[in-house]
């Protein structure tokens, strides 16, 4: 308290001075409509500036949670327009909509960690036992096809990606419905190789492979890549192609899992065949 009075005291003259061109400055405002106006405008325009500094703070701070809604409307959407739905009926028409049945669901997590120039690479993502993940689950991205989950925590779980050299994926070409099996040839993480197209298959450089109706674990129709190179390979007449790859696997963030909604029926009935064999 002591300094306070102190400072005052010291500055007393400069503190008067202040105030009295304060005073002066709202009597002239006060006095003169030109300088009312022309303060009010100062003012409108300096507050205004705040309010717009302000906006642009707020709006900042809320980028992760309208990032999130906008994931969680994208899972949404994909589950209804991305092949989710199969039909019931012998033969497909004209049908209602209770004689459909949703085969999968979608919904965002995010990768926590990643690897892309291993042998083996692999994702972790911020969703686990807790939100409904299970091992054998799909992920893709906005691009394409990104992994299946393999090990499953309470809050996490890791996916095995197409960079893997265990990781096998069943895919066609969009544009003659030809199929083939994709791997890894662990070379480049941009590129991946399908090496069982048939000896008379028409393939063209640019053709697009998404995913086939033979995997269980994607809906038919994930964007992969596109067909960067191919060659007969005479000694298994088969055609060998690189395609390079929808999936950025260097800068992968968000991505959605994919939920087989009939999976454990589905696992049920597989290990009845296995138990058959």
């Amino acid at each position: 308290m002591f300094q306070i009075f102190a400072f005052f005291r010291k500055n007393s003259i400069e503190i008067l001075f202040v105030i009295l061109q304060i005073l002066a400055f709202a009597i002239l405002v006060q006095s003169k409509s030109f300088h009312q106006a022309k303060f009010s405008a100062v003012t409108a325009k300096w507050m205004y500036s705040l309010h717009e500094k302000r906006e642009k703070w707020s709006n900042y701070f809320q980028l992760a949670h309208q990032n999130r809604q906008l994931q969680n409307e994208n899972a949404r959407l994909r589950s209804v327009l991305m092949n989710n739905y199969s039909s019931d009926l012998a033969v497909y028409s004209q049908v209602a909509n209770d004689s459909l049945r949703v085969q999968y669901r979608m919904f965002p997590a995010r990768a926590v960690q990643r690897t892309y120039r291993k042998n083996n690479n692999y994702l972790v993502i911020d969703k686990g036992l807790r939100h409904g993940v299970y091992s054998g689950m799909g992920v893709i991205s906005t691009e394409g096809v990104v992994g299946v989950v393999k090990d499953v925590g309470e809050n996490y779980a890791t996916v095995i990606t197409l960079l893997h050299s265990k990781f096998r994926l069943s895919t066609r070409l969009v544009r003659n419905t030809f199929f083939g099996t994709m791997l890894w040839d662990g070379r480049d993480f941009r590129t991946g190789a399908i090496s069982d197209f048939p000896s008379h298959a028409d393939i063209q450089i640019g053709d697009t492979v998404v995913t086939d109706t033979r995997s269980a674990i994607f809906p038919a129709g994930i964007p992969v890549g596109v067909i960067k190179s191919h060659q007969l390979n005479s000694a298994i007449d088969n055609i060998e192609a690189e395609v390079r790859l929808f999936t950025d696997f260097s800068a992968l963030y968000h991505v959605y899992l994919v939920e087989e909604v009939e999976y454990e029926e589905r696992r049920l009935i597989e290990e009845l065949i296995e138990d058959e064999r």
